[in-house]
């Protein structure tokens, strides 16, 4: 092989040598772009952290804004009920007073505020969205509540009394009308609900006998039927011969659908506190 020939191929090598390292990606830029990729990965991933965080800081908010705007309606809508039933209470006893005060006068009073306010306050007392009692502890609106009850069961047992011995003194005939007889079974189940609710104060230290849990679901219940009957009661009354003396048909309507809504009102907060506890229950029992 001449010596023209040798250097050529030599030139040739020398020139695809070059070529070939020029082609060649540098070993430090792999590691930059897989740099590069992370960062991006990981800006991206804390801009769905900011954007989840944001979503649900909104969510907390509606749901306290929520929270907050149906406490104010619940407060709201307790006193308009609780002055709804006091203007009627105090228009029973503005007719039980009008020609002057005799024995019958103590019936319709007593039985007015033992029922329509002091059990309906009672009842409202156990709510954490009652105005009355909002700022208390459980603890606090149960002493509440039976301090109130004992208050209606010694209204209520007045106003018995008095109906009962004005009854005697007549010679007139007992429960004999509607409204006397719903009146009877009602005050006797007052009696009993109360002896339950002493009960169900002392429920833990009785539970070798029941459980706390059925105790205070009979409790709620019976409470809600005694007051309906109370209510069923003070309706009947309203369209009682002496509510027709005293005042006038065009009040019967508007004096009964106010005491029925009211009722319908006071009695859901209990009646949804029965079904979670009853809810509660059959689920641990399975």
């Amino acid at each position: 092989m001449s010596t023209f020939q040798t250097m050529d191929f030599h030139e040739i090598e020398l020139d695809f040598k070059k070529e070939s390292s020029s082609n060649e990606i540098p070993t430090g830029i792999p590691h930059q772009l897989e740099t590069n990729q992370n960062k991006t990965s990981h800006h991206r991933k804390q801009q769905v952290d900011e954007n989840s965080s944001d979503k649900s800081d909104d969510n907390d908010r509606d749901m306290t804004q929520n929270t907050e705007t149906i406490g104010v309606v619940a407060m709201g809508l307790n006193g308009v009920t609780s002055l709804t039933l006091l203007l009627i209470t105090g228009f029973i006893s503005y007719l039980a007073l009008i020609n002057g005060v005799v024995l019958f006068s103590f019936h319709p009073i007593f039985m007015a505020v033992g029922y329509l306010v002091l059990m309906f306050q009672a009842i409202l007392s156990m709510s954490d969205l009652n105005c009355w009692t909002a700022k208390l502890n459980y603890k606090q609106r149960v002493t509440f509540h039976w301090i109130l009850q004992a208050a209606s069961l010694s209204c209520i047992t007045i106003g018995f009394v008095a109906i009962f011995v004005n009854k005697v003194r007549l010679g007139k005939e007992h429960f004999h009308t509607l409204h006397a007889i719903f009146g009877l079974i009602t005050y006797i189940l007052t009696i009993i609900v109360a002896c339950g609710g002493i009960w169900t104060k002392y429920s833990f230290q009785l539970r070798k006998y029941l459980k706390p849990v059925y105790v205070k679901i009979n409790h709620s219940l019976m409470g809600v039927v005694v007051f309906g009957l109370g209510i069923t009661t003070a309706c009947l009354g309203v369209y009682s011969k002496w509510f027709l003396k005293v005042s006038t048909t065009d009040m019967q309507l508007p004096l009964v659908t106010a005491m029925i809504l009211c009722a319908l009102y006071v009695s859901y907060k209990p009646m949804e506190l029965c079904l979670k506890r009853i809810t509660s229950s059959l689920r641990s029992s399975l």
